[in-house]
């Protein structure tokens, strides 16, 4: 993690051991009048493509998790999803609740735009996610965006040596917190 500070605020940018478990992001927020506490919202941010199988009922993901931090390139994958239910509007087959192996699709489709939420399944580790895009115009493949966001406290130890960490999975007031420690 590199953090700066500046008379307009503080920032920093984040990228984990293991990008194939979580995404790398960067941190905008304020610290307190006595330099000790660093607040704020984090954000992770990238692209991704979804390719429609012929009988939607099922579509690949190609995406990327935005470079931040040390990070000289985007961060790849790669799931496979499939629907639960049936197709709930013929003329928007991209509507539904779709699952891979680490999370759950909540898809919305107006005629070439494609809005939804990701969430976590049980026991994964990540985060909630909003993603936008359009629809290709033979209405097999969507190119968009995705976000994360939380809020996060650090708390600077006596010593300087290290940060008391509260971290919130996603903006709900009531979301799940993480504590951790941040050692230099």
């Amino acid at each position: 993690m590199y953090i700066t500070q500046n008379q307009s605020g503080i920032a920093g940018e984040y990228v984990p051991t293991d990008l194939n478990e979580l995404d790398p992001g960067r941190l905008e927020g304020n610290v307190s009048d006595d330099g000790k506490t660093f607040s704020g919202i984090w954000i992770e941010t990238g692209s991704n493509t979804y390719t429609l199988s012929d009988d939607k009922l099922s579509f690949t993901i190609s995406g990327f998790a935005d470079p931040y931090g040390s990070m000289s390139k985007p961060a790849g994958y790669s799931y496979n999803a499939t629907r639960i239910g049936e197709i709930i509007d013929p003329k928007n087959p991209w509507t539904g609740n779709w699952v891979t192996e680490k999370k759950s699709y909540h898809l919305t489709q107006n005629g070439t735009q494609l809005s939804g939420v990701n969430e976590p399944l049980t026991n994964v580790n990540d985060e909630v996610g909003n993603l936008s895009g359009t629809i290709s115009e033979n209405g097999t493949v969507y190119t968009g965006n995705w976000t994360e966001k939380g809020r996060f406290t650090f708390v600077l130890a006596d010593d300087g040596l290290s940060y008391n960490a509260t971290i919130t999975k996603n903006l709900d007031p009531n979301a799940f917190v993480e504590h951790m420690v941040f050692s230099k």
